[in-house]
């Protein structure tokens, strides 16, 4: 039996959930009137958001093309490095850039792969790796009297790799496994890529490659990427933290100065043209799924374009907040679909951008739908000001994040860096924002987002879906992801 005390309250609970107070006077509580009663009636008055004022950045190249950043912060205890290539995926055919870097901790000249792990683990570096189409990079956090060991021995991977037939073989069969591991979203993500990227656009891969491709790749292969594209021209050293630059400048030199050599001009992309007027629906057949994704994609500008900032805020108010079209129609007027949003992806060529929602199977006609009315009106009509104002507020509100620690102040200079823009670009965004008007988003809305340059991408079960959407131009691929 539970003691009194335990009784009482549980009696008081109960009393409570069903709309009585009696308890309340034992412990000093009034039904009418409580002590906090004013302040309920009061709500605080909210304050502006404080300013945010970008950490000032150091920069120099080396003779030889590596590029140092650094941006001090002598409150932190820790020093953030990254460590980029500006050269990714879209470098070589698909797979061979991400085994490749995978294999820089195979082993280097002078360590095997052991002692490097036991190299970064004995200085308590975290440390984790980016690739992406466009750059490679390694990321490590380490207490400021690891940062010289933790460069070197970046340095020496990028340097130095010694790749044996054995371990090609191990790090082979490990990204084969997990090619076998991947989920539903990596399915539908390749159905959007190859609906919109021709077939010798290396976009159009995943950046991982696809088992048939991995199994073909000889050693000889991965090595030669290493030797071609990792050149010191190639290189971006970005740092942020407790180091000073005089101090970081001299280990870059000391790791970085004696190395010559160019990689080959940059992979030309090929042109990318609108999918044809009658491309068909791309059903990705997930059978028995009681819910279907929809992806309605198209092209977006590539990064270094005047339209990129009028784009995106065209997305956020299209999809980007809880109160943009897309949300308040499928979700809130609808009830289709939890969290329709939409997602843009820029790279050095062509991007990608996708309006994206979740919705019950048998609804699916319906959702794709009102997404396409959601469509028709930002090409058709000018966004509110107050629309306009939200979208450019959210965006506003991002910039803080890209440096909210030193690990994403690193990583963002040294993206920056890696993709060629100004170190200071998302300063200069800020202060286009307000020049941007409601006509400019509709000329760019008519631009990208016409009719016959989307795509429509469905994952979901097939004999569900394809009945609902009435057009003949349907094309049914299997899902190998589960």
């Amino acid at each position: 039996m539970r003691p009194r005390s335990q009784q009482r309250a549980v009696v008081c609970i109960l009393t409570a959930l069903a709309g009585g107070f009696a308890c309340g006077p034992r412990f000093g509580l009034d039904a009418a009137v409580t002590p906090d009663a004013p302040f309920r009636r009061d709500p605080p008055a909210g304050t502006a958001d404080p300013p945010f004022v970008p950490p000032s950045v150091r920069e120099a190249k080396l003779p030889n093309g590596v590029r140092v950043l650094l941006a001090e912060d002598q409150r932190s205890p820790i020093v953030a490095l990254s460590v980029a290539v500006s050269r990714g995926a879209a470098a070589a055919p698909p797979g061979i850039a991400n085994l490749a870097y995978i294999t820089l901790y195979a082993g280097t000249e002078v360590r095997n792969r052991s002692h490097l792990a036991s190299g970064f683990q004995e200085l308590g570096a975290m440390g984790t790796t980016t690739l992406d189409d466009d750059s490679f990079a390694f990321h490590y956090t380490v207490l400021p009297s690891g940062r010289r060991k933790a460069l070197a021995l970046i340095a020496e991977m990028l340097r130095r790799p010694r790749l044996s037939e054995e371990e090609f073989a191990r790090d082979r069969s490990w990204l084969l496994t997990s090619i076998h591991a991947r989920s539903p979203n990596d399915a539908i993500e390749d159905a959007v890529s190859g609906a919109l990227y021709p077939l010798d656009h290396p976009y159009r891969f995943d950046p991982d490659g696809d088992e048939q491709l991995i199994r073909r790749i000889p050693r000889a292969e991965i090595t030669r990427f290493l030797r071609e594209q990792v050149q010191p021209d190639q290189i971006v050293v970005a740092a942020a933290g407790h180091v000073r630059w005089d101090e970081l400048f001299a280990d870059v030199v000391a790791q970085f100065a004696d190395w010559s050599g160019k990689a080959p001009p940059a992979r030309a992309l090929p042109e990318v043209s609108p999918p044809p007027a009658d491309a068909p629906v791309i059903i990705v057949d997930r059978q028995g799924s009681n819910q279907s994704e929809i992806r309605v994609a198209a092209l977006c500008p590539p990064i270094d374009s005047a339209d990129r900032l009028p784009f995106l805020l065209l997305a956020s108010a299209l999809g980007g907040t809880f109160t943009s079209r897309m949300n308040l129609n499928l979700r809130e007027r609808h009830g289709y679909g939890y969290s329709p949003h939409t997602r843009v992806e820029t790279r050095r060529g062509s991007g990608k951008f996708t309006a994206i929602a979740t919705v019950a199977a048998p609804r699916t006609r319906d959702a794709l739908e009102e997404i396409f009315i959601e469509l028709e009106r930002v090409r058709s009509a000018d966004l509110s000001s107050e629309e306009l104002a939200l979208a450019k507020v959210s965006f506003l509100r991002t910039i803080p994040e890209r440096f909210s620690t030193m690990r994403a102040t690193a990583q963002t200079l040294a993206r920056l860096a890696a993709d060629r823009r100004p170190i200071d670009e998302n300063e200069k965004f800020a202060g286009e924002l307000p020049s941007i008007g409601e006509r400019e988003i509709r000329l760019i809305a008519e631009k990208y987002l016409n009719r016959d340059k989307l795509r429509v991408v469905i994952m979901g079960d097939a004999a569900t879906v394809r009945p609902q959407l009435g057009v003949d131009r349907v094309e049914v691929v299997p899902m190998n992801a589960d």
